[in-house]
């Protein structure tokens, strides 16, 4: 609804009103208060200011903001819903999420916004809702005010020696729950297919290119000795793998993509593992699973920061913190000594194993032994030193980790 009204500059911390209702012109019987905050810096200014009306346009002024505020409630639960749909199913696109969430935003929120505005006032009364209204001020001095109703609005000015400007403006009824559906949806359904979509990591540490089937569909070919990652919906899967060019997989395990984890599959076992927890500042790396990790075809950790490489020398801290850690899951080098003389995988599982119970370095280092003896002997193997870089950060500086101390 668009008025001819006035726009009057006014001196806020004193000023005179009309004794007679700003949306009709009828005698006054209440008064509505009516604000606005501006924020300049870290510095937020609240301007209050009260007009005369008479009860039934005040009571239509109050109704309208209650169904302004059901409106924007009903766009910010749509994009919740949408939210939660995307969430909840994690087969759906990432495109597919966003279109949804933009559709289900503005559709719902235009629907609501024109289903609850109110209707336009019959004459002589002038606006929906609140017929004036603070459109913005420096300091208190200058404060300009919109009215709906031209006559009330002149008649204001010349009580308080100002000038009147004529204007139109809409009550921008429909703006705020449109802009709260159309913004909210898309980012929540946006948000929900990431999270929704967990990464996986494929590492090939075999010499032959392999393809990759998930739930029995080719989804990748990774190649010899690399690795690669994906984003896959969260839930059970079934993880297969065959050498490039098959038809279907050769061997497969069943399990499960959690949202929040890290998820590395470890085609045919030909990998062996080692994850590097690394403190910096004061921070601890207590309750962080570290060190050799079981053979197997498929991990679920709750942190891996660094994927295949080593942790960074320093971190940034964010306000209010001392320290930090980051984890690093990285190919055990002993282990993989083995994988190249050709030792089985049961073979590697007593080295492993051996790494995992070791308490002292003198038990550690037998664990090589212990390797090579369940290879069938194999030689020329070398223990290798496991532990990460030691950072040089003046504002997080990271001391020498704990055992484990070798890979």
């Amino acid at each position: 609804m668009a008025n001819e009204g006035r726009v009057v500059t006014l001196n806020a911390s004193s000023y005179n009103t009309p004794p007679y209702c700003c949306s009709c012109g009828a005698p006054k019987q209440t008064e509505i208060e009516t604000s606005r905050s501006q924020k300049r810096g870290n510095v937020t200014t609240t301007l209050k200011m009260s007009f005369p009306y008479c009860g039934p346009c005040a009571e239509r002024a109050r109704a309208y903001k209650a169904k302004l505020i059901i409106a924007v409630a009903v766009a910010v639960s749509i994009a919740i819903l949408v939210t939660l749909l995307v969430l909840a199913i994690p087969a759906l696109p990432l495109a597919v999420g966003i279109v949804l969430g933009l559709l289900a935003g503005v559709g719902g929120s235009v629907g609501a916004a024109i289903g609850l505005r109110p209707p336009i006032p019959l004459l002589p009364a002038t606006s929906r809702g609140e017929a004036a209204r603070i459109l913005g001020f420096d300091g208190i001095e200058r404060t300009k005010v919109h009215v709906t109703h031209g006559h009330w609005g002149d008649e204001l000015a010349r009580a308080n020696n100002a000038i009147s400007q004529p204007s139109s403006k809409g009550d921008n009824f429909l703006i705020a729950p449109i802009l709260a559906g159309a913004i909210l949806a898309p980012i929540g359904a946006i948000g929900a297919s990431v999270a929704a979509h967990p990464t996986v990591h494929v590492d090939n540490a075999s010499t032959d290119a392999v393809d990759v089937f998930i739930d029995g569909k080719k989804a990748l070919s990774v190649g010899p000795d690399a690795n690669k990652s994906f984003d896959l919906g969260y839930g059970k899967h079934t993880f297969g793998w065959a050498k490039a060019g098959g038809v279907a997989a050769s061997a497969t395990v069943d399990a499960e993509v959690k949202i929040g984890e890290a998820h590395l599959y470890n085609p045919g076992k030909n990998a062996c593992y080692w994850l590097v927890a690394d403190l910096y500042g004061s921070a601890s790396v207590a309750g962080i699973t570290q060190g050799a990790q079981p053979i197997q075809d498929f991990y679920r950790f709750s942190k891996v920061d660094t994927w295949f490489g080593d942790n960074p020398q320093s971190i940034s801290l964010g306000k209010g913190q001392s320290g930090g850690t980051r984890v690093a899951l990285q190919r055990s080098k002993s282990c993989m000594q083995l994988v190249v003389k050709g030792c089985s995988v049961e073979g590697r599982t007593a080295l492993v194993n051996c790494q995992r119970a070791a308490k002292v370095d003198a038990d550690f280092d037998k664990c090589i032994e212990v390797g090579e003896a369940a290879c069938g002997g194999a030689r020329g193997v070398a223990p290798a030193a496991g532990k990460g870089p030691v950072p040089a950060s003046a504002s997080a500086p990271k001391p020498a980790p704990a055992p484990p101390k070798k890979k």
